[in-house]
């Protein structure tokens, strides 16, 4: 910073030379990240006005880096003390900026970002920052002005995104007493999603006006949900407003565009429709019938897994919806499911990479043939010295996978990948229905066993395996933890989960010594050994024996933790104590 800050200096003012002012303006764009934001608030406070004056050069490039070394301000410095942002010149940054969308498409694209970052960085998710009182009185403008910027005849793709991301974070940073211009709003995107759907439907459209209609589409869907999410977290005066108004009219468009062919689009609706299957609650049972279609397609969607794995999160918003009344429906869902877990061609989200080299610790020679099996068929015959090979046919599936190592008669079984989320999925089955999902556990708990098997060996110099672990580990808990909460007014069915109550533990254990857990997994695995205390007669002998939970919860408890953790750890103390000090 010390080094660049004299080239700023002497370049960012000169006249004569534009490049010069550009590349001085890029310079202290890219020097705000790195250093730390109290620091460079001073600096970055004074640079501010003269930014904004920048916003008005001649040349168009100076203003577009111009506009992006704004938002890196926003983006970097944004919620440092003292704050570059104030009440005193917000009017000013709006001005310049929202002047910008009627700029150049490229410069405009920039301002959009800019606005996006000022919005993100200056309110974050406090309900009572004094700078979202400060934003209220611009909202109506702002987003009138980031729409007709979208609308532009000369808007790539580009800058329409940008418009519409921006315009759903000042939505998020609204305040409560714009609940009314927000829901104003509904009506505008709506009618241009009509537009959009009509125009689809029009004979003659070519391949590129489908495609642009349908990027269109996307951005449209997610405004929507922005608008249905802040409506419905807004209070009950609004949720209702926007499920006595709207629910109808939002429900025939989004099946509209479901009836479309376009992937992209699909991942939006859905979103949206989950958005809508919070807000409406058991209301939303009205539409089920028309979306499962829907509902079934993306679930079997391997091929553009994106589409599949939204479509299981639509499936948890709806139990959580509709809690038992998703009952009618959870056969063929339950069904389809447990058909995603066998799929080869379903992605884990992040191409599989099987190891050979870490199986067992087994190092095997640059010759050596390596056949890998499952169900008697060959998926893999490796006679080539590269041990990190991507086999997407490995994906995905419970069967167990059978590694022959030919010179040494050495064989070993491990897992394929599993989708955490369809695992979570099942325990926001159990949830909803309860005692009802009796009938699915035979096939589902001989899965998250399997499931353990494949977290407890997975590779541990890896960030991404990591990543997936932690996931997968979430997943399973989840799942358990729905189980266990589902079933616990019915002793009977308690009794079948006990008998995986030492393994579950067991496992639980397993991830205590693992520094790579993280707090979510933390968390879901100390609230399954409360549920676990709480449901089950006869688990105190278990904790009795099993004593690790004791440093585990001490270590959750400790005041510097997050506070929901050490309540959970707290909750669970008691549960468990209570079955230990009594024997039960």
């Amino acid at each position: 910073m010390d080094a660049t800050m004299p080239f700023i200096t002497a370049n960012i003012g000169n006249k004569e030379l534009w490049r010069l002012r550009e590349a001085a303006t890029f310079a202290f764009g890219s020097i705000l990240e790195g250093p730390d934001g109290d620091k460079l608030s001073p600096v970055a406070s004074q640079a501010l006005p003269f930014l904004l004056v920048a916003m008005g050069d001649e040349n168009s490039h100076v203003r577009d880096t111009t506009a992006w070394t704004i938002g890196r301000v926003f983006e970097f410095v944004g919620t440092a003390s003292p704050p570059v942002v104030t009440q005193t010149n917000l009017n000013d940054i709006l001005t310049a900026l929202v002047a910008a969308l009627q700029d150049k498409p490229f410069v405009a694209s920039k301002a959009c970002w800019a606005l996006q970052r000022l919005a993100v960085s200056c309110v974050g998710e406090d309900d009572s920052h004094p700078m979202r009182a400060a934003l209220a009185p611009y909202f109506q403008g702002t987003v009138q002005a980031l729409l007709v910027a979208s609308d532009r005849g000369d808007a790539e793709f580009g800058l329409r995104m940008e418009a519409f991301e921006s315009m759903n974070e000042i939505i998020r940073a609204s305040t409560k007493e714009a609940a009314s211009v927000v829901q104003h709003l509904i009506p505008v995107v709506m009618q241009k999603l009509s537009v959009t759907l009509d125009s689809l439907a029009a004979p003659g459209i070519s391949a590129e006006q489908q495609e642009k209609l349908g990027e269109t589409q996307g951005l449209l869907c997610g405004t929507l949900q922005t608008i249905v999410q802040k409506m419905s977290s807004s209070g009950v005066e609004a949720t209702q407003a926007l499920v006595n108004q709207f629910a109808d009219t939002i429900m025939q468009a989004l099946l509209r565009v479901l009836g479309s062919h376009a992937s992209t689009v699909h991942e939006e609706a859905m979103l949206c429709v989950g958005a809508m299957a919070y807000a409406c609650g058991d209301y939303f049972e009205k539409y089920v019938d028309a979306l499962f279609p829907f509902i079934d397609i993306g679930l079997k969607n391997h091929e553009e897994y994106e589409v599949c794995n939204v479509t299981v999160g639509v499936v948890g918003d709806l139990c959580r919806a509709l809690d038992g009344k998703i009952q009618r429906w959870c056969d063929p869902i339950v069904s389809q499911l447990l058909t995603d877990l066998q799929s080869q061609k379903l992605h884990r989200s992040v191409k599989v990479r099987v190891c050979i080299s870490q199986i067992r610790g087994h190092c095997f020679t640059s010759n050596a043939p390596v056949t890998v099996q499952t169900d008697g068929r060959s998926l893999l015959t490796r006679p080539s010295s590269n041990t990190h090979t991507d086999y997407p046919s490995l994906l995905s599936t419970h069967r167990p996978i059978h590694v022959q190592y030919t010179p040494n008669k050495w064989t070993d079984t491990f897992f394929a990948w599993y989708q955490p989320p369809i695992l979570s999925c099942f325990g926001d089955i159990a949830l909803a229905i309860g005692p009802h999902f009796e009938k699915y556990l035979a096939y589902v708990a001989p899965m998250l066993q399997s499931a353990t098997q494949l977290s407890m060996n997975q590779p541990k110099d890896d960030d991404e395996m990591i990543d997936y672990n932690n996931a997968l580990r979430n997943g399973i808990f989840e799942a358990y933890a729905g189980m266990l909460q589902g079933f616990k007014e019915d002793k009977t069915k308690i009794a079948l989960l006990m008998q995986h109550a030492e393994f579950v533990l067991s496992f639980v254990e397993e991830v205590t010594k693992d520094a790579d857990r993280d707090e979510a997994v933390t968390r879901a695995m100390v609230g399954v050994m409360g549920d676990m205390a709480d449901t089950m007669d006869g688990i105190g002998a278990l904790y009795a024996q099993k004593t690790f939970w004791k440093d585990l919860l001490q270590e959750c408890m400790d005041p510097n933790q997050d506070v929901s953790l050490q309540e959970t750890a707290r909750w669970a103390n008691e549960k468990i104590m209570g079955r230990v000090g009594s024997g039960r």
